[in-house]
């Protein structure tokens, strides 16, 4: 039986996880049916429904991984499978930071109002080539992931090593983390790495998801000031000695701003996790380890809520599926 503490983590990681793939399945069967529809889908339609397709994904490794670690758990003494297994995670949570940034992009080039000629390009060309970029962010994605799976060498056809199953992710949502604590538990064993240290080994696959990150982390942030500072010259530009807070134009402004400040802080919070779990600074079996865990599992989950709840179209329909009363038209940035 597990301990109160891990139990807890656990209940928490489930729930996050359960939460993430029926919210993900709602934002696509919704677009999906209009696209049935209307053979027809907005660019932010695309954008969300690509985003949630692959964080459909993301939140079922992570289920598959606690599977296995529970019911079958001598599969991670395989180093080909775990190889393969964490690859694909590092390929769908990097295709997740993409899309999100993308998300961003589109935003702030349909809300944000700037005369440079870069700015007035990208609105003109995102529509046009968005499934383009979307293909782009899915190349970036597997390059970088390929990267990790560098991680892994199996020296002179040894197919397995120890690594305990009580590393697994069933407290953790960190795919490197596992790797990093499996390896410095059995640092005896016959297990090749493309470095001669476990220091180094350690930095690697922080090195790599920091280069990973790296770019859409710092596309999201500019498209964030972006719309920042577009809000800040648009109320300036209100004439009339009151500020008009219920002018719509504002509304969608700071309807668009809340919903990336929100993923904003997830996504940092989400991304300090993983960085700290891949350093191993913390005992797996210390309180701080399980809120990481908690809030790695947490964060893509919450931030499909807030797009729901910020997006005019799905809301209305989760309405309608609740028997909700309808809410006073809020700013929709969609």
């Amino acid at each position: 039986m597990l301990p109160p503490l891990e139990t807890v983590t656990l209940t928490f990681v489930v729930a996050f996880t359960v939460l993430g793939i029926l919210v993900n399945i709602f934002i696509v069967g919704v677009n999906g049916i209009d696209w049935v529809k209307t053979r027809h889908l907005d660019t932010s339609d695309i954008i969300l429904t690509s985003l949630g397709i692959a964080r459909f994904f993301l939140q079922w490794i992570i289920m598959l991984d606690m599977i296995i670690s529970v019911v079958f758990p001598h599969i991670y003494h395989l180093i080909k499978f775990l190889k393969m297994f964490y690859t694909i995670w590092a390929f769908v949570d990097l295709v997740n930071a993409w899309f999100a940034a993308l998300l961003g992009v589109f935003y702030c080039a349909k809300i944000a109002n700037h005369s440079h000629p870069v700015f007035i390009f990208l609105k003109l060309k995102i529509p046009r080539t968005i499934h383009w970029l979307l293909l782009g962010s899915m190349l970036a994605s597997l390059i970088t992931s390929i990267s990790i799976s560098w991680v892994f060498e199996i020296p002179h056809s040894n197919s397995t090593t120890n690594i305990s199953s009580n590393d697994s992710t069933a407290t953790n949502c960190s795919f490197a983390w596992n790797v990093c604590k499996g390896y410095q538990k059995n640092s005896t064993e016959d297990f090749s790495l493309h470095v001669s240290s476990t220091g180094a080994f350690t930095m690697y696959p922080i090195i790599v998801l920091c280069l990973g990150y790296a770019i859409p982390f710092f596309i999201f942030c500019v498209a964030l000031l972006l719309l920042i500072r577009s809000l800040w010259d648009h109320t300036w530009h209100i004439k009339g000695n009151t500020m008009e807070y219920c002018n719509p134009s504002l509304q969608i402004y700071f309807t668009a701003i809340r919903v990336m400040v929100s993923f904003l802080l997830l996504c940092i919070c989400g991304f300090i996790c993983n960085i700290l779990g891949t350093s191993y600074l913390f005992s797996s079996k210390g309180l701080l380890f399980h809120i990481l865990s908690i809030v790695s599992a947490a964060y893509p989950s919450l931030h499909s809520v807030i797009l729901i709840l910020n997006n005019s179209k799905l809301r209305q329909v989760l309405e309608r599926i609740f028997h909700h009363s309808k809410v006073p038209s809020r700013g929709n940035i969609t």
